[in-house]
């Protein structure tokens, strides 16, 4: 029974950590938002999810280093 005591605020904990990380997020349609691996967003009015699996690849440079990158670049 102590066990049981014990266990129980932990194990309720867990599921509600669960279910808070199930829910999506609510967007609206035209605004930008973000999304980490795992997340979803409903977009309103439109009975669409979406859910961001995995990324692939990130080419972005860390903030603190300064990284020079090949391409076209566009200066206004």
């Amino acid at each position: 029974m102590k066990l049981f005591v014990a266990l129980f605020p932990v194990t309720i904990l867990l599921v509600a950590c669960q279910t808070l990380a199930a829910s999506p997020l609510i967007a609206d349609q035209g605004v930008e938002f973000a999304l980490a691996p795992g997340g979803s967003a409903a977009i309103k009015d439109t009975g669409l999810t979406i859910n961001l699996i995995s990324v692939l690849s990130d080419d972005r440079c860390p903030s603190e280093v300064e990284c020079a990158v090949s391409g076209l670049y566009n200066y206004h």
